[in-house]
């Protein structure tokens, strides 16, 4: 309508010929059409066609066991290496991704350092899973030595591979004299004055007839050494021995075994661990007023950790006058009570202590600590199963507990215990008969920063039975019972300034340290700078400094090499300065360096199972005539299916240019203005 209006009642077009007229209204129709399509953003459907050549993915193994063979100083020296003249190679028929490898896959900028800590091939083969995802991938060309330290079993991650894996043998697969120490197994901490167990592995390969000795020393100082004939070529041996907690602090330790006459790899001879020697074991006091076999089974699960020292004591024959105590366990289970409890009853309750109050009856301290109403405990007595409380939240409780405690036996407990007292925090009800109950079995509370437990029965000693008898051991009674000791006997921590980090590292691992600090109202801040000097074994000082993170503060130093580090953080609220020190130590990553003797076998046995072949170093220019000779390796051609609006096209726009200018251009050359 707007073109017949413009064009049939526009005077001035009278001296222009009738053909010229249709043609610039046909213009105008048309563009004045497309605009208003355009306006109503409709949908185009289209399909792209592209073509892929067959990629060829080049794997290169960077990892430091590679340095043992004889080829890949060649390869890692020589710019136009064997791998890279093959790449050339394949160029010429197929798209070719290089790819270095160690922990995981890394496209090649550069040649080959063989630097890396760690071989994995899971992470080679899902890094090319996770990239490749759809693509036309002919096959992975492995180089490789066959020696892996991290990650699943190449033959289960490869099995049933979509692609071929052709694989390149690097490595040395001679058998040389080697010791190696392959594992050390101890304890992270040990405490002051105690001796702890180190048991290590040592691997021997053609060490017939030679001498083996082992030392394991302490700055330069030799704690255990022991010498003894190697009788056969091949020798796995284990052995252990008892070292002295002598000094507070995590503690450097090396062990190492004498080389053998012309033993070529000699860095897995030595290796270092560290314990973290702590003067911070708990004591623990359990009073009883008789023999009672609850005392047994508890006694056997808290002397189970080494965390816990236990004294146990009668309360008539109790008669040290001080509490040098962490913990106090009371078991309380005959009607009368002597003159002697009611007096330790007395002090017990002017400490601090925490306690933990065992049996079905107890008012003399039940009522005091608010745990129940005197009156409200009858003396007759029920039996009652434990329900685990799900909204528990003072510690967890592991699921293998969680359903032994459904099968539990009944312990013997009181009746008419009171069903809510606010403040207390329940871990088990009871159900009676069939019966689920709100009443207690075992309870918490904390009055004045002083935490208080409570077992209302008794019998406990049949859960411990239970266990044993479905799965020939204490382990769910024990962590119940090392879960409690561990609660009521750890001190709340009330410091104003507080770390938290790691003891231990590997080199290349990023360490870090976060700290809280807390102003007089024990608010969080992060208002105020934190500083940490951090100081290495040879006395080195770095400054550094924490960044605010949410309400707390987070510092990441990065990785560090191997060795001991002790630091200091400081930092200053309202005019008071508080300091925490720590130390940590950085351990060597020397998987690489354990085994060195090539597994070409494995290397085999994947390309064959795989529809791939193995090759060696020296053969690798037989690799590009054997790929470009398959068949099934070709083109493929990808149709995908886009739906676009109109307006997202550029010729549409180009179309309303031309239309609405050449319009223009006529009318301005036919004198219509």
């Amino acid at each position: 309508m707007f073109t017949v209006f413009l064009y049939r009642k526009d005077k001035k077009l009278k001296e222009i010929s009738k053909s010229w007229i249709w043609i610039l209204a046909s213009m105008r129709f048309t563009a004045i059409t497309l605009l208003a399509i355009l306006l109503l953003s409709p949908l185009v459907k289209h399909f792209d066609r592209s073509v892929e050549a067959p990629i060829i993915i080049i794997a290169e193994d960077n990892s430091q066991s590679m340095k043992y063979s004889s080829d890949s100083t060649a390869v890692s020296e020589d710019p136009s290496s064997a791998i890279e003249r093959l790449k050339v190679q394949l160029e010429q028929n197929f798209k070719v991704d290089h790819y270095l490898f160690d922990e995981g896959l890394i496209p090649k900028k550069s040649k080959a350092d063989y630097s890396g800590l760690i071989t994995n091939y899971q992470s080679v083969f899902e890094g090319i899973e996770s990239r490749y995802v759809n693509r036309n991938v002919a096959a992975v060309l492995l180089y490789s030595d066959g020696l892996y330290n991290r990650g699943s079993n190449p033959l289960y991650i490869t099995k049933g591979s979509e692609y071929p894996i052709y694989t390149v043998a690097g490595g040395d697969t001679n058998r040389y004299k080697d010791l190696r120490i392959s594992a050390i197994r101890n304890n992270k901490i040990a405490f002051l004055g105690n001796e702890f167990p180190v048991e290590f592995d040592i691997q021997v390969d053609n060490g017939a007839n030679n001498q083996l000795k082992v030392q394991i020393q302490q700055n330069d100082k030799v704690l255990f050494e022991d010498t003894f004939l190697l009788e056969s070529n091949d020798e796995f041996l284990t052995m252990k021995t008892l070292l002295t907690a002598e000094e507070i602090g995590v503690q450097e330790y090396r062990l190492s075994v004498l080389p053998l006459e012309n033993e070529k790899n000699v860095k897995n001879n030595d290796r270092k661990f560290y314990i973290d020697v702590i003067d911070g074991r708990q004591r623990i006091l359990l009073l009883s007023n008789a023999p009672h076999p609850d005392l047994g089974a508890i006694r056997r699960s808290i002397e189970k950790s080494e965390n816990y020292t236990l004294d146990q004591s009668y309360f008539d024959s109790y008669t040290d006058q001080d509490l040098p105590y962490d913990l106090i366990l009371l078991h309380h289970n005959q009607k009368r009570t002597s003159n002697a409890e009611r007096a330790l009853m007395g002090r017990l309750l002017n400490t601090d202590i925490p306690l933990f109050i065992m049996g079905p009856r107890w008012p003399s301290l039940d009522a005091p600590f608010g745990l129940a109403s005197s009156k409200a405990v009858s003396a007759q007595k029920n039996e009652a199963t434990p329900i685990l409380e799900k909204n528990f939240s003072l510690f967890t409780i592991s699921e293998g507990l969680a359903k032994s405690l459904q099968n539990y036996p009944p312990l013997i407990v009181p009746m008419n215990l009171p069903a809510n007292f606010s403040a207390n925090k329940v871990l088990l009800h009871q159900r009676i008969g069939n019966v689920a109950t709100k009443y207690p079995i075992i309870t918490f509370k904390e009055k004045n920063e002083r935490k208080i437990g409570r077992l209302f029965g008794e019998g406990i000693w049949r859960w411990s039975l239970s266990d044993f008898r479905m799965f020939e051991n204490h382990d769910a009674f024990d962590e119940l019972i090392r879960k409690i000791v561990q609660y009521l006997a750890l001190k709340s921590d009330r410091s104003f300034f507080r770390l938290n980090f790691e003891k231990e590292f590997f080199e290349r691992e990023d360490i870090r340290i976060d700290a809280q600090l807390f102003n007089a109202s024990y608010d969080l801040v992060n208002s105020e700078e934190v500083s940490l000097i951090l100081k290495d074994e040879e006395g080195r000082e770095f400054t550094y400094s924490f960044s605010p993170k949410e309400e707390a503060y987070s510092l990441r130093i990065g990785a560090l090499e191997e060795g001991k580090y002790t630091f200091v953080a400081k930092t200053n609220l309202q005019g008071k300065v508080f300091e925490e020190r720590g130390s940590f130590v950085v351990k060597k990553l020397a998987l690489e360096e354990l085994t060195t003797r090539a597994n070409h076998n494995l290397l085999y046995q994947m390309s064959a199972e795989t529809g791939g072949d193995f090759f060696t170093i020296g053969d690798i220019g037989l690799i590009a005539s054997n790929l470009s000779a398959r068949e099934d390796f070709s083109s493929m051609a990808y149709i995908t299916e886009d739906v676009d609006e109109l307006v997202e096209f550029e010729w549409v726009f180009l179309i309303l240019v031309v239309l609405f200018s050449t319009e223009w251009f006529v009318r301005k050359y036919k004198g219509v203005y």
